[in-house]
């Protein structure tokens, strides 16, 4: 099983990648609200049996768009509540928290951690013991346990 702290280093470590799909998202959207073809001709080809179903083009095309819409507007608001759960751990970080994280997941993405180190003035031992502090930090933010849970519902 894979413990929490490397699943929030994961979604760190894909913040960037979910901020351009929450706008790749948008853009997808907005092209399907603009984008209607209507009919673009009719087939006139052989029957093969008399049927009871009647074919509507473009209804059938609106239809299909709005359901892609819906889908697209859900998977949008699943990506930014995942990105406001990362925005709103990274807000309970002191600033040397927040500063291992930024320069190791956000900024330097691909950089080793001596590198991140340098870019701090501190040492490598050092930044690797803030990034695990942070990551403490962050757990009980974007995994609250069940007791807490049942807390919150129970105050609201």
């Amino acid at each position: 099983m894979i413990s929490q702290g490397k699943l929030i280093e994961g979604m760190l470590n894909d913040y960037i990648d979910l901020e351009n799909s929450i706008r790749n998202l948008e853009l997808d959207i907005e092209e399907l609200e603009n984008d209607y073809v209507g009919i673009s001709s009719i087939s006139m080809g052989e029957k093969s049996s008399h049927t009871y179903k009647i074919n509507r083009p473009i209804e059938n095309e609106v239809l299909s768009k709005e359901e892609k819409i819906v889908r697209l507007r859900e998977l949008k608001r699943s990506n930014e509540i995942r990105k406001e759960r990362i925005d709103n751990a990274l807000n309970v970080l002191n600033d040397n928290e927040r500063d291992v994280i930024y320069f190791k997941y956000l900024k330097y993405r691909n950089k080793s951690w001596c590198f991140v180190a340098k870019q701090m003035d501190l040492s490598e031992a050092w930044v690797r013991r803030l990034r695990d502090k942070a990551i403490d930090k962050m757990i009980p933010i974007v995994y609250p346990s069940k007791k807490e849970l049942s807390i919150r519902k129970v105050a609201e």
